[in-house]
This record gives structure tokens, sequence and C-alpha cells, in this order.
């Protein structure tokens, strides 16, 4: 699958291989200043891209991620996290991604209705997750909750560094209902827009929704998700997966 919208499209080329990349829109909640945080993701591209969005990418359909994230609460405003993407390509075996560096800060509003933050990442990769081995990501963020409901958004530019790297422009939403204080239902929204100096058609854009369920299941949190492709450059069906565990 290429780029899909969810997918922080590492070096602005139209579609990369979301299946690939975390898809997760970060809000302003982080762990408590020296707490941690161990999160596996799982992707499985049900029925994706027959194609990878760059040559030698990694190939969507019937393609798996398994990530590890490691985070740590540096203060009570920032808090920083180690990616350690790995993955099962159906035509070529499993592969060690690399390393991704996040850093989350929190720059209003923590805990109340409305907040503001923004997220960064370095990313240190296998040029089978992306075109370039260096990329990059800023991601502005907004959040604001009213009763049940939480509305995040969040307009990400992200690129690879090198002299034909391109920046491009990858916005997700989310929309939470908390049913209960142990399960909350959900819809998200990924899109990669294509290289911000080069915009692309509809069509050629990634545009992916999914249907997210988040519980509370002894002491971890899991959250399930199936995604459905909206474009030709986007993956058909996608499932994703998290289990969170804090202490």
């Amino acid at each position: 699958m290429r780029a899909l919208w969810f997918s922080l499209a590492l070096l602005a080329a139209p579609a990369q291989a979301a299946v690939y990349d975390e898809f997760e829109v970060h809000g302003t909640d982080i762990a408590p200043a020296g707490g941690w945080s161990l999160d596996q993701h799982f992707n499985y591209g049900l029925r994706g891209q027959r194609q990878g969005g760059f040559r030698g990418a990694l190939t969507p359909n019937n393609g798996a991620l398994a990530t590890t994230e490691i985070s740590r609460g540096v203060t009570n405003w920032w808090e920083s996290a180690l990616y350690l993407p790995q993955a099962v390509d159906p035509r070529g075996g499993w592969h060690v991604g690399g390393a991704k560096w996040r850093n989350l800060f929190v720059l209003h509003g923590q805990g109340e209705p409305s907040s503001f933050g923004v997220l960064t990442e370095l990313r240190l990769l296998s040029r089978r997750f992306q075109p370039t081995t260096m990329g990059w990501e800023v991601r502005p963020i907004a959040s604001h909750t009213a009763g049940r409901w939480t509305a995040v958004a969040t307009l990400g530019f992200a690129g690879g560094l090198g002299p034909r790297a391109e920046t491009a422009l990858s916005p997700a939403l989310r929309l939470d209902y908390a049913v209960s204080e142990r399960l909350t239902l959900g819809a998200e929204h990924y899109a990669d827009l294509g290289a911000i100096n080069h915009p692309v058609g509809f069509n050629r854009q990634a545009h992916q929704s999914f249907a997210v369920a988040e519980t509370e299941w002894h002491g971890a949190t899991l959250v399930l998700g199936l995604g459905r492709g909206l474009t030709p450059a986007s993956d058909r069906w996608v499932v994703k997966a998290r289990v969170a565990v804090g202490f």
C-alpha cells in the first residue's frame, strides 16, 4: 500500500507503504514524568496494494508490521519514545526496519478540554521502509473534549534527507466516544496528500478511514481497528492492533 494518509509520508512521494507504519493519531495525553509505557503495534495488509510506493519498497498486500514502542515521560509536558519496527513482506521474508525517535511536546492545556502540542520524529530506517535512510516529521496537534466526545486533528509535514527529498503533507483526524470508563469507540482518518510543491489529484492521494475500539483489559490498553481505503492509491483493507502497558 502506498503512502496511506495515516502514514506519515517520509519522503513526499505520492503514496507510500503505510501498512509498514503505525496507524496512530497522537493526542496530547502523555506518560507522567518518570513513567514508562510499552506499546506493541501490529498492522496487516488484508487487501493492500500489490506494489510498494517506491523502488525496493515492501509489498503491502498480505504484508505485516510489528513495531515495539518504548516511551518515557520526561517532564509533565514532554514524552520521548523509541520505535523499533519489523516487518514481514510476502515476497521477501522478515525485515528489521531500523529505529524512529519520537518526541511529543504539550505546548498548552495539558489535562484541559482544549489542548495543543507538537510531535517530532527522526527516522533511521531500512530502504525497504522509506526511499532514503534518514527521514523526519513535524506534526502539530489540536485536541478538544466535550462530554464523552474527543476530537483530535493533526497536520503532518514529513520528508527525507537527500538531494531529491521533498516535504509531504499528511493530515490525520480522530473522533472518539467514551461508551464507558473501559470502552471507547471511534473513527480515524489518515491521508497522504503528496509533496507540498507537487500536488497530486485525489485518486493519487492515499486516504484511509478506520473504525476503532479501545478497551482496558487486565491493566493493559487494547486497540483494534479495521481500515478501508478510499482511493486507488490506498490499501483496500487494513487491520491494526495495539497493546499498551504502563509501568
